[in-house]
């Protein structure tokens, strides 16, 4: 056993070397158990390190001897020398920026030290990529030797040269190395002579180890889970090991699936029980809740946030106040943000406070003190030490994280941020100034590259990468995806590096026969790595099928047959939806939108007109249609207020029409311009050079007609009895005729009057108004269809020839009379319906109807099934 191995050595005072800090992690943890299993309470640390923190412990050990003088550069600091080095080279001529070539370059150095091929690289013939990063390399070795650093990729060459000084032990064992590098292995050869180093033989578990086929991916996971689940259950304390390929981005559907199978308590509200599973990998700082908060408000201090940006940040309770003020805020989101007429794109902290104090909103102090906040920090150069501190003002000033206490997570998260923090000031190994942008690039780039994990429970089931495994005994390992293309995992050669010097050296991605005898060793590692090991594969995916990995396919092959997903056992009450649920108060009200849902849908005119709700309003920049349809409206009633007949339209000069035109487009604008930012301003004067162009197109059409005098513009009637309801109807325009009125409905969409027929009018508006006693008989009704681009045109149902410029061919043939009066049965119908509180499901085209529905949500209509049913129904019409 290869613990015995290491437990004798650590007994002898051996130095243990792991390939990976999840392996010495968890000898630690193995020996912690060893020594508690032998009654012991106390005992002394075995001295296990990882590769990487050993060499770094050996040059900390040379300059505290003074063997040595230079500085080890950190990750950051090594990316901040190459990016800077990159972005001063003027002859660099690419779409790239140095922030995203400097970790490509970055990789290159280390790949050329990790198999000592620098003196090779200048003999090779290099295209004009790979001349760049040699400039920039000669860049980076000057400065190196300027500054008196050292970067990690070359640390294996230095301790080389400074072997007879370093103090080592007495003896070493390497553990977990799935193989070494060349720098490596000569560097283990020279200092063979101080000290001895051995190896843990490789792992020899006889295993059972059998591929097994799903049908698609969803069914493999879900079979993997319920194999994972069933194992655990049945052996609690057995250490499972979940391998994954390709891990980072397969995490989150990973988790769904087994906190749904294996640990479904865990989506239970108020859970406390742990979790049986953890990933061994963490996420990148930068995707926490917490911190992606702490990153935009940063960012506010030089620059607009984008309006879902802020949005999430009102509502976030990461702010100060954000518990005392969570009500006010959300009311402004929802009522000013997300309803203003002009959504603006972005928006600065001057700008949000300036929205705060003329839309009359509800007191939020606290979130104005992290707006002032915002607004106090500079934005001047400085050192990054400089930076850090601001910073960590400004987000106590801001009140983050939050008034609510930090759990252990919370804590854990806060401490490295903090730690985050400290290392920015690093980068000031060179000295300088930098700006807020410099600042904030290498902020967001280390908080990416940041992975953060809570520190590990020891959980019995761990989710990790095929590499994380090295070093480790389990009692069983399932493996997910072993298709033919997740593994092994395809490597591809640098591009910066010759081809010629990847291939000599066996670099990763340049070499077939290399990459595959790694794979095959890692591949047999796993294998004999537990007594039980489960290979899965899906045969299909969305592009088509799939092949096993062919490291697997000599294993027996097995069906992977998911189990049914079982449902809890949940006692269902029926319910009779033509039971009609009586008003609970007197008369209702509300408008001709009322009959319009019941005509369409009980249940939308339900939880619409009893029930309020009403779906988020959509935030992209720029009026929404139906903004847009509502300026229209708004220009045309001020434009017929002040020109109140036709015989005033058709005599009036095209100069005078285009004045009269402009000033009903300003007064329409008046309240949407009125404290506009520049990109409103901006937005608006197109808007009005659109409207313009309508608006004139449609008069020149409105002089065509029969001669007409408007009698009303946007006429408001209110509690108005109809049937059980009082209503408020408002009239877009009537117009009054020889043979009588005709009243007007405004429309910037598609519209049709046969949707007035039936007895589920689609557009009761029109209808319901003609039906109402009027001083006046009714001559007609019609759309005034504006559409630009489309054809305009007044299109509706008349009592007689000539009222309106053509006839709509869906007119019934019956007196206009009687038409009137079968509109009225059948809204009267409607009225009482929707009074009588009948809320049943049924679309009256379904799914059709059901396609814009905000109630979706609500209804117990599955909308999945709508696109389903798009598609048959085009079958069937291909058919």
């Amino acid at each position: 056993m290869p613990f015995t191995v290491i437990l004798e050595a650590l007994q002898r005072g051996a130095t243990i070397l792991t390939g990976n800090q999840r392996a010495a992690r968890s000898l630690s943890r193995e020996y912690a158990r060893h020594q508690r299993a032998q009654g012991l309470r106390v005992w002394q640390s075995p001295v296990i390190l990882p590769w990487s923190a050993w060499t770094h412990t050996l040059w900390q050990q040379l300059l505290v001897d003074g063997h040595e003088h230079r500085l080890l550069l950190n990750p950051w600091q090594e990316s901040e020398l190459w990016r800077r080095i990159i972005a001063d080279d003027e002859r660099l001529s690419t779409l790239q920026s140095a922030d995203s070539l400097a970790p490509l370059a970055q990789r290159a150095h280390t790949l050329m030290h990790r198999h000592r091929a620098r003196r090779n690289l200048e003999v090779h013939n290099l295209n004009a990529d790979q001349q760049a990063f040699l400039r920039w390399l000669h860049a980076f070795e000057r400065t190196c030797r300027a500054d008196a650093c050292l970067s990690s990729a070359e640390l294996e060459s230095a301790l080389l040269a400074k072997a007879g000084e370093l103090r080592l032990a007495r003896e070493y064992l390497l553990h977990g190395f799935d193989g070494l590098t060349p720098a490596q292995r000569v560097l283990l050869h020279t200092l063979r002579a101080q000290t001895t180093f051995s190896e843990t033989p490789p792992i020899a578990i006889t295993a059972h180890a059998s591929l097994h086929a799903a049908n698609s991916p969803d069914d493999e996971l879900r079979y993997l889970a319920q194999q994972v689940r069933d194992r655990h259950a049945a052996e609690p304390s057995a250490r499972i090991a979940v391998i994954v390929p390709d891990l980072q981005s397969q995490r989150s559907i990973v988790e769904r699936a087994f906190r749904n199978t294996v640990a479904p308590w865990l989506n239970r509200v108020g859970n406390t029980a742990p979790a049986p599973f953890e990933f061994t990998l963490g996420t990148p700082l930068s995707q926490q809740p917490a911190i992606v908060a702490a990153l935009r408000l940063i960012r506010w201090i030089n620059r607009p946030l984008a309006l879902d940006e802020v949005s999430s940040l009102l509502r976030s309770p990461f702010l100060k106040g954000a518990e005392e003020e969570l009500l006010a805020r959300a009311d402004f989101d929802a009522r000013v943000l997300h309803e203003q007429a002009l959504v603006e794109p972005t928006l600065s902290a001057d700008r949000l406070l300036s929205l705060i104090r003329t839309r009359h909103a509800p007191r939020l102090d606290r979130l104005e003190e992290v707006l002032h906040a915002i607004r106090r920090t500079s934005t001047r150069a400085r050192s990054f030490s400089q930076w850090s501190t601001s910073l960590r003002a400004l987000l106590e000033a801001c009140g983050w994280p939050g008034d609510r206490s930090l759990d252990s997570a919370g804590f854990q998260l806060m401490e490295r941020w903090q730690d985050l923090l400290d290392d920015l000031t690093s980068l000031d190994f060179t000295g300088g100034t930098y700006s807020f942008s410099h600042m904030l690039g290498a902020l967001e780039q280390a908080a990416h590259s940041t992975l953060f994990s809570l520190r590990s429970l020891d959980a019995p089931i761990q989710i990790m990468g095929a590499l994380e495994s090295s070093g480790s005994t389990f009692d069983a390992i399932f493996f997910l995806n072993a298709t033919n293309t997740a593994w092994p995992a395809p490597v591809s050669a640098h591009p910066l590096l010759p081809f010629a010097l990847q291939r000599i050296n066996a670099m990763p991605g340049a070499d077939a026969a290399t990459d595959i005898a790694q794979a095959q060793r890692i591949t047999g590692r796993i294998l004999s790595s537990a007594p039980t090991v489960v290979v899965t594969y899906a045969r299909e995916f969305a592009e088509g099928e799939q092949l096993p990995s062919p490291l697997f396919t000599h294993l027996p092959q097995i069906d992977a047959m998911p189990q049914p997903i079982s449902s809890p056992d949940v006692k269902l009450e029926p319910v009779d939806d033509t039971e009609a649920i009586p008003v609970p108060h007197g008369t209702l009200r509300g408008g001709s939108s009322l009959l319009r849902n019941q005509a369409a849908c009980a249940f939308r005119a339900f939880a619409e007109g009893r029930l309020h709700t009403r779906a988020i309003n959509d935030d992209s920049p720029g009026l929404t249609p139906r903004s847009r349809g509502n300026v229209t409206h708004a220009v045309l009633e001020h434009f017929w207020k002040d020109t109140v007949s036709q015989a005033a339209l058709k005599s009036m000069p095209a100069a005078e029409l285009a004045a009269r035109v402009d000033q009903a487009i300003d007064d329409a604008f008046a309240q949407i311009a009125a404290d506009a930012s520049s990109w409103n301003r901006a937005y608006l004067s197109v808007q009005r050079e659109r409207l313009r162009k309508l608006v004139l197109q449609w008069l020149e059409y409105e002089k065509k007609r029969c001669d007409f005098t408007v009698a009303g513009v946007e006429e408001k009637r209110e509690n108005v009895a109809f049937g059980p309801l009082e209503l408020t109807l408002r009239a877009d325009r009537i117009d009054r005729t020889e043979e009588g009125l005709v009243l007007i409905d405004y429309k910037t969409g598609q519209a049709k009057p046969k949707s007035w027929l039936g007895d589920r009018p689609d557009e009761p508006q029109l209808p319901l108004y003609a039906s109402l006693p009027t001083e006046e008989p009714v001559a007609a009704i019609a759309f005034a269809t504006l559409r630009a681009g489309k054809e305009l045109q007044l299109a509706g149902f008349q009592s007689a020839v000539r009222v309106l410029p053509r006839p709509d061919k869906h007119q019934p043939k019956e007196p206009f009379e009687k038409t009137l009066a079968r509109w009225k049965d059948v809204l009267l119908r409607l009225a009482e319906e929707f009074y009588a509180g009948h809320a049943e499901v049924n679309p009256k085209n379904y799914p059709a109807t059901c396609e814009f529905c905000e109630q979706r949500l609500l209804c117990r209509l599955n909308p999945a099934n709508l696109d389903r049913d798009d598609e048959d129904a085009a079958e069937d019409e291909d058919e």
